[in-house]
């Protein structure tokens, strides 16, 4: 029972903390004269995703890379069709030109760039291909502000560095407790090992960049939810298995299924904002998103037996 309960504290404080964060981002993007999705971009993804860069620099540190590699695939794959598609299948997410013009172009580009070069690498992420994936990180958060316009951000929110990093260290460590907890929750109810891990810690690992998008779209700030969403996954991918490589050289061999649905659900995001009416994902592509989601989980679980 108490377990139940700390779920939905944690939960609630969960969506309070983004409510708190997207308030900020908007008041610090027309301060300094950026975009709310390049605020969305660096601080979420940056933010969000400390616990894991520490998780798989530790990981590696210790003899365990395919901890790091399986987290970064794993919540990039989750982040959008798990996300994006819960969020799109209950709500109306309009995606903006700019997003299909060039953001997530810009993120199927460095994604497709980078598992090139891997697979042309055998499969090996050197420390000198890392150097190169920390640059490109660099380089991606340089065009995504030089390309993304502030467009007359109107916010009635005194900004306050204390509530933006607060917030979006609380929205971990709720996140965290969340995680924990269900952990705890569905091991009471004896559910199966496999779908707590491909089901529940997906969810938890995405859950601060979920928060976020949930609360942007309730406040009209779609860009700030987004930019989390490319950020978290360019991070993931350039910046954490960049500076894992450092360590060691990483072996993604075992990795070839998911490495070529990283790039599958990319090209997606792009061909619904393409298509959609209006650059709106509409419900039924929403469901398609979830749809790979779980055909996703099917083969990893079919893998593993």
């Amino acid at each position: 029972m108490l377990n139940l309960i700390l779920i939905v504290v944690s939960l609630i404080l969960i969506i309070k903390m983004a409510d708190i964060f997207v308030d900020q981002a908007t008041s610090l993007s027309k301060k300094l004269k950026v975009s709310g999705f390049f605020v969305g971009f660096l601080l979420v993804s940056l933010g969000t995703s400390l616990p894991e860069l520490a998780t798989s620099l530790y990981s590696t540190h210790v003899g365990h890379p395919e901890i790091a590699i399986s987290n970064v695939i794993g919540s990039n794959i989750a982040n959008i069709l798990l996300v994006l598609g819960s969020l799109a299948l209950f709500s109306k997410y309009r995606l903006k030109s700019i997003d299909v013009n060039f953001n997530i172009p810009l993120l199927l580009s460095v994604t497709s760039a980078t598992l090139l070069v891997i697979a042309i690498n055998s499969y090996i992420i050197t420390p000198f291909v890392g150097i190169i994936l920390l640059l490109v990180f660099l380089i991606s958060a340089y065009l995504i502000n030089r390309s993304n316009h502030t467009n007359n951000i109107k916010s009635t929110t005194k900004f306050n560095m204390l509530f933006l990093i607060g917030s979006i260290v609380l929205l971990v460590i709720f996140s965290k407790i969340c995680v924990d907890n269900i952990l705890v929750f569905a091991n009471q109810l004896n559910i199966p090992e496999v779908l707590i891990g491909y089901f529940l810690l997906a969810f938890g690992t995405s859950l601060p960049e979920f928060a976020t998008l949930y609360s942007s779209l309730k406040k009209g700030r779609e860009d700030v939810g987004l930019g989390s969403i490319i950020g978290s996954n360019m991070f993931n991918l350039l910046f954490i298995l960049g500076s894992t490589s450092l360590l060691s050289s990483l072996d993604l061999t075992g990795f070839k299924i998911e490495i070529l649905f990283v790039l599958i659900v990319t090209v997606l995001l792009l061909i619904f904002g393409i298509i959609g009416k209006k650059n709106l994902i509409s419900k039924r592509e929403a469901i398609m998103l979830l749809s790979f989601y779980l055909l996703f989980v099917l083969i990893q679980i079919l893998r593993s037996i």
